[in-house]
């Protein structure tokens, strides 16, 4: 290989590792909160990003009850006497994650960054 071809090649590789590390710099948040709702109302947030130790607590109403358990950066209901269990099977959830949903139960755990997001260039949210 030719001098120029070597100095290329380390020039794009600098420029991928830096453009990486500046990916990610802006995108990471600081921390999640998981926000326990029922019937739309708020039951417990949880910032995911401090739980040191893992724990687990119930959420009892009319329809049944359900066991959600936490440990640092992940949510889960670990246990649901719903019929479809379509809760538990979605498993550990946290930063970024899809909502976790228990519809008979009428249970959402929702997952938000604890700093608000940057003003975005194009939409101007």
């Amino acid at each position: 290989m030719k001098l120029h071809t070597r100095i290329l090649i380390l020039v794009v590789l600098v420029a991928a590792v830096c453009a990486g590390a500046a990916f990610a710099l802006q995108h990471s948040s600081g921390g999640t909160i998981a926000c326990v709702t029922r019937n739309g109302e708020v039951i417990e947030r949880i910032d995911l990003s401090a739980v040191s130790e893992p724990y687990s607590f119930v959420i009892s109403c009319a329809e049944g009850d359900n066991t959600v358990e936490v440990k640092p950066g992940a949510i889960r209901i670990a246990h649901a006497d719903c019929p479809d269990q379509i809760c538990v099977s979605s498993g550990w959830s946290g930063a970024g994650s899809l909502p976790i949903v228990c519809l008979p139960h009428k249970l959402v755990i929702s997952f938000e960054a604890d700093t608000p997001a940057e003003i975005d260039g194009v939409s101007g949210r």
